[in-house]
């Protein structure tokens, strides 16, 4: 999995965080191998909001940002405003969102 990751999206050779959304598969001892032998840091839940995950404190709010108090939005428009906010985060990077996270 690293390997492919690493050869797909070449920026991103210096490292990358992997995200496990509200699933347990980090847990499984194969995984937790890997994610040792590469050197993947596994970040911990947040202790207060176990049913909570990164995207719901600030991805969310930060794609809802554009269309916020408009009226009648279309989807196209709701999927335009998306991309571009996807498109400007991805140019930016992520690290300072899971740096913030890590120091709840």
């Amino acid at each position: 999995m690293i390997q492919n990751v690493k050869t797909k999206r070449p920026l991103l050779r210096n490292g990358f965080l992997l995200h496990h959304d509200n699933a347990r598969p980090h847990i499984a001892r194969c995984v937790l191998d890997v994610s040792q032998q590469n050197n993947v840091e596994i970040l911990p839940r947040l202790p207060y909001s176990p049913d909570k995950t990164l995207c719901d404190f600030w991805l969310f709010p930060q794609l809802k940002k554009p269309i916020r108090g408009k009226r009648s939005v279309s989807n196209k428009v709701c999927v335009k405003a998306a991309e571009a906010i996807l498109i400007k985060l991805s140019q930016n990077g992520l690290k300072h969102v899971f740096k913030k996270w890590t120091e709840c």
